[in-house]
């Protein structure tokens, strides 16, 4: 992993959910560009109420060098990353080329947010090794209904690595 750039990490945790349900939750790595679908994305995932443990970061070069930090201070590394980095029609398939390519990595779930007309990208990215890729809605309300599809699949049904569910 490589990273060079000084972008900003941040670390939101509910300890409401957490302190009462300390074992139920995920760990989820967030990284998406647009501010707007970020704050929705948190907004519905927070309020879910599952205890879910959140990462926010806003670009690639803060998602590789958190998870850099991460296996170099031998802490656990997500459970569920959540991609939405595409500004640049490309970037979701670089990241994704080399998340599967770390050993370390590669057994992480991986959800990419994509815009409208992507076909051929998808089509990449589940060659590459993406869990499922989701299409970002036009409307605030369906992106938190399929937020809230995702979570209960993710947090509640699929076994995920790192997990003892």
């Amino acid at each position: 992993m490589n990273s060079s750039s000084s972008c900003r990490t941040s670390i939101v945790t509910d300890r409401r959910d957490t302190a009462t349900r300390p074992d139920d939750g995920i760990d989820i790595l967030l990284s998406v560009a647009d501010g707007d679908v970020r704050r929705t994305l948190q907004q519905t995932l927070r309020s879910s109420r599952l205890g879910h443990r959140l990462t926010l970061v806003d670009s690639t070069e803060a998602m590789f060098r958190y998870l850099e930090d991460t296996i170099q201070r031998a802490r656990p590394l997500p459970n569920l990353v959540l991609l939405g980095l595409d500004r640049d029609g490309g970037e979701d398939v670089r990241v994704m080329q080399a998340l599967k390519a770390d050993p370390e990595l590669r057994p992480i779930p991986v959800i990419v947010l994509v815009g409208r007309g992507d076909g051929i990208r998808t089509r990449q990215l589940y060659e590459l090794g993406a869990s499922s890729v989701v299409r970002v809605p036009l409307h605030f309300a369906d992106l938190v209904d399929i937020m809230r599809v995702l979570e209960r699949y993710w947090g509640t049904v699929a076994r995920l690595p790192g997990t003892d569910r």
